[in-house]
């Protein structure tokens, strides 16, 4: 995984992290299938607002959690 690549997955985990795993051992890794689709939309030069749908989406989605705007942001 690449520099960029790793930091999203920090930030999935560390600042967005829906599901409010950050501390538990081993969760490090829990958002990194999302990883690849926020890797693709940065180096395209989406929008913020393209980009905070898009984990919006995922959060409702793939996770079946209501949209939290600012965090997705």
């Amino acid at each position: 995984m690449g520099v960029l690549a790793k930091r999203v997955s920090q930030i999935l985990h560390t600042v967005w992290d829906p599901l409010s795993i950050d501390s538990e051992p081993g969760a490090q890794t829990e958002y990194d299938d999302y990883v690849p689709e926020i890797f693709r939309l940065l180096v395209r030069d989406a929008s913020a607002d393209g980009i905070a749908a898009r984990i919006e989406a995922i959060r409702r989605e793939h996770m079946g959690l209501p949209g939290h705007e600012a965090r997705d942001r």
